[in-house]
């Protein structure tokens, strides 16, 4: 048996696998210190506690417009899950980070999520929009 002390701070992901993604959301509580929420919808985590939904079905449904949430808040590293398979995004999102300043990574969504824990544990400013297909 192995134990690890989770020292991560925020919401962090439980697992994924098709078709959805569980959470783990702080409480407060120290009797009970998380509680899990499924989601089946692409959404946007940041390491600040940001949650929201995001309407990005398909990689090809992917607009710069759909990136404004990420934009604003400025992150230092972006992770873009692009569901079962790694596709890259159009040119015209890939340019629209290198202008910000902002690193971006593309993977399969179930890479994203193992990655934004790593990055998350190590306290680094991340957020990852994951495409849940």
């Amino acid at each position: 048996m192995k134990f690890n002390l989770d020292t991560a701070q925020g919401i962090m992901i439980h697992s994924s696998q098709t078709g959805e993604v569980v959470l783990k959301r702080p409480t407060g509580n120290p009797a009970a210190p998380f509680r899990k929420e499924s989601y089946t919808n692409s959404l946007l985590l940041g390491s600040n506690e940001q949650l929201q939904d995001w309407p990005v079905g398909h990689i090809s449904d992917l607009s710069t417009t759909h990136l404004e949430p990420v934009w604003a808040v400025g992150p230092d590293i972006v992770l873009l899950g692009t569901g079962k398979k790694l596709i890259f995004p159009a040119a015209e999102v890939l340019q629209g980070f290198g202008t910000r300043g902002i690193g971006f990574e593309v993977m399969d969504t179930a890479a994203a999520c193992r990655t934004y824990n790593v990055l998350l544990a190590e306290g680094r400013d991340v957020m990852a929009l994951l495409i849940i297909d």
